[in-house]
């Protein structure tokens, strides 16, 4: 018998890897940058912590709104699309 993936488990996982994915991008274009974690937390009214959290992907709660702020920080901006 076959393991079928739930829809919530796919969710899930997709969602790690996006986090990861989108940290990785952050950290590269903050270390291009020249800019400290701190310096980013600071402009981004955060902690330096938060801002690492979301550098390694690990940030599960970050919101939309966090995730922007942080984008926009950096000279970036964050940009979402759902598919079928």
């Amino acid at each position: 018998m076959g393991t079928t993936e739930r829809a919530r488990d796919r969710g899930r996982r997709n969602a790690r890897h996006l986090l990861r994915r989108l940290g990785d991008e952050l950290r590269d274009t903050r270390i291009a940058a020249g800019v400290s974690q701190r310096r980013v937390a600071v402009a981004a009214g955060s902690s330096q912590s938060s801002i690492s959290r979301l550098e390694l992907g690990q940030a599960s709660g970050a919101t939309v709104l966090d995730l922007a702020q942080h984008c926009a920080v950096l000279g970036l901006r964050l940009s979402l699309k759902v598919y079928p």
